[in-house]
């Protein structure tokens, strides 16, 4: 089946320029059996998986980069070489989001071992700027005493490897036929969740978030970008998240002198 046959299988019309769609990825201009054209708008749900953040442009630049690049090198080991693109994105990233407190950059190819270096970088930081660090002078003393875990949301997903799995909730993906070292260290929040019905997009709040005074406005919304407007950061939904975080804060048992939540792990929306 051709690529026009397909489309034509999957949006019931015919995709007029393909070239077109190609570019603008969430946008499609679509015709009908009766030959009304429309342009819809498909939401693409995996956007937050690791290498779906660059838009379409930006995608076919990557795609001849990486080609040039592999035909010139068969490999290259970052910690005696480097190249000069990935030298300057480096000095970008740290001249920009690690500008007054990152010294270094780390790369890596995929998605679950760039969460263990995020978990390695926020464990450090962590420990230097609570003075944890002080009592290993020698850096060869090991005090398992000292735990380190993270904020995070149940449901959530961060790779496959070890570590990313111990930074996720309890799940049938944690149990002991697919994970039997899984322990999952941190305290792992409920979020609320929104979903689409009758052309409308609804908040649901968890059911340990309700209360008696629960807010009724606010839950429902014409579009999703008014679910992800910054104005609503001053709405009364703000503080009923707000007490429901500090909540689950004082009631975490692990919360010891030795136990600490050193990192808050979101998955990008």
């Amino acid at each position: 089946m051709t690529w026009q046959k397909r489309q034509e299988t999957l949006f019931g019309g015919r995709l007029l320029s393909t070239n077109w769609y190609q570019k603008r990825l969430l946008l499609l201009l679509i015709q009908d059996g009766q030959d009304n054209q429309f342009i819809t708008q498909q939401f693409d749900g995996c956007a937050s998986w690791w290498t779906q953040g660059p838009d379409a442009t930006l995608q076919i630049e990557l795609a001849r980069e990486m080609g040039y690049t592999a035909a010139r090198y068969g490999h290259v080991m970052f910690p005696e070489n480097v190249y000069e693109p990935a030298l300057e994105c480096a000095e970008l990233l740290l001249e920009g989001v690690g500008k007054g407190w990152a010294s270094r950059t780390y790369y890596s190819d995929n998605g679950s071992t760039a969460i263990e270096i995020a978990l390695k970088m926020a464990f450090r930081k962590f420990s230097f700027d609570n003075g944890l660090l002080s009592d290993f002078p020698n850096n060869s003393r090991t005090d398992k005493s000292v735990q380190l875990k993270v904020l995070a949301l149940k449901g959530s997903y961060h790779g496959d490897t070890l570590g990313a799995m111990e930074a996720q909730a309890p799940s049938s993906y944690t149990g002991f036929l697919q994970q039997p070292w899984y322990t999952g260290r941190g305290l792992f929040l409920d979020p609320p969740t929104v979903s689409l019905s009758n052309n409308k997009w609804n908040l649901s709040l968890p059911e340990g978030m309700h209360c008696k005074n629960m807010i009724k406005k606010g839950m429902s919304f014409s579009t999703r970008d008014k679910i992800f407007d910054k104005s609503r950061d001053k709405s009364d939904l703000t503080g009923v998240y707000s007490s429901y975080i500090s909540q689950k804060l004082l009631q975490y048992p692990g919360l010891k002198e030795s136990i600490h939540l050193s990192k808050v792990l979101v998955e990008c929306l």
